[in-house]
């Protein structure tokens, strides 16, 4: 029986896009490995380091002016890349000694090192990329995304397949690597069970939640959503699917579970919710990314909240399946009770989701 890989680095309970990949794969021949759960002893190559910093210098000099991206530190994280890629390599050489594989799936940049040692002419390696990998943290320095930059080069050159979530950043990766635009697919994260019409038929005017379901994590603009939303004695209904958030308030916040499908349908039931999607604009990754929760509330119907300056705005816009926010949640709480224009929204969202889960629309 031909084996197959799937490489992740986080837990599968958390990533719902790995799931669905699991559903599709032949599960009797399937490994898993959580790249994530390694550690190794790594002595660095300084000459490596060196190498691919100045042979890549020039052209992500020129990335980096073309899609005007900004950076925390010079040198912050390059130290926790470098014994990334050591780790990953190490991990590579344990698994290649007992096994060969027919298909290597890879889930990110480090498991996409792995996979790359991995590949031969005999397997097919996929590289499925959540993110923009060089600059997916608002803490990227230029020297840290620099090195995750060549090592994702050398990554999407050997790779079978790229998969990336949207469009734009397929036309980014076609332009930052030299790829063919052939060798890229674009997968929509539409992977959550889909509750057609449920948020339209339970829908009544009742007082005004918002909804937040992810990391408690910075860059989600969450301190603003707190201190906005307790100025407008909002409740906040939120559902962190780590288990310790790096953010949480004491008031009006609701830590939920894992599995809260369920007490959403619930509070769809009984309140007027908005699903909070921003993210701010600190990376490139936070400005083209269409996170899983903007898909967890196209499969419940729920109208968004967004951030100014991202491509999901864009989506939102053209659709008109929610609203744009620009440090304005009072000015988004009045328009909610303008009956007729959010009742018109609700209908969008409805149709968008139509256009998610049965046309397979591409973003």
């Amino acid at each position: 029986m031909k084996k197959s890989l799937l490489l992740i680095d986080e837990e599968l309970s958390t990533d719902y896009r790995v799931n669905k990949t699991i559903d599709i794969l032949n599960k009797n021949s399937l490994q898993i490995i959580n790249c994530s759960k390694y550690n190794f002893y790594c002595s660095s190559s300084f000459f490596f380091l060196f190498k691919n910093l100045i042979f890549n210098f020039y052209n992500f000099y020129r990335i980096k002016k073309k899609y005007d991206i900004k950076f925390n530190n010079l040198f912050l994280g390059l130290k926790r890349s470098v014994y990334n890629w050591c780790k990953s390599k190490l991990l590579a050489e344990k698994i290649s000694e007992k096994n060969e594989y027919h298909l290597i799936f890879a889930n990110d940049l480090n498991c996409g090192i792995v996979g790359k040692v991995l590949k031969t002419e005999k397997n097919v390696f996929i590289y499925d990329s959540h993110e923009i990998q060089f600059h997916r943290n608002r803490k990227n320095s230029f020297f840290r995304s620099l090195f995750d930059y060549s090592i994702e080069k050398e990554i999407v050159k050997k790779a079978d397949e790229i998969r990336v979530v949207n469009v734009p950043i397929k036309k980014l990766y076609e332009d930052i690597y030299n790829i063919n635009s052939s060798k890229i697919k674009v997968v929509n994260n539409n992977h959550f069970k889909c509750y057609y019409g449920f948020y339209k038929q339970n829908f009544n005017y009742a007082e005004i939640g918002i909804l937040y379901i992810g990391g408690g994590i910075k860059g989600r603009m969450l301190e603003k959503l707190a201190k906005e939303a307790k100025s407008l004695d909002i409740d906040v209904f939120a559902f962190f699917i780590n288990e310790i958030p790096q953010l949480a308030y004491d008031y009006k916040w609701y830590v939920g579970k894992k599995d809260y499908i369920e007490e959403v349908k619930e509070l769809i039931k009984n309140k007027t919710l908005l699903m909070w999607c921003v993210n701010d604009t600190s990376c490139l990754s936070y400005k083209l990314a269409l996170p899983n929760k903007f898909f967890q509330a196209v499969a419940l119907g729920i109208p968004v909240i967004v951030y100014e300056g991202t491509y999901l705005a864009d989506i939102v816009k053209k659709y008109d399946i929610g609203y744009i926010y620009k440090n304005n949640l009072s000015d988004i709480i009045d328009s909610v009770k303008n009956t007729e224009k959010f009742l018109k929204i609700v209908d969008n969202m409805n149709n968008f989701q139509k256009l998610i889960y049965e046309k397979n629309l591409v973003l």
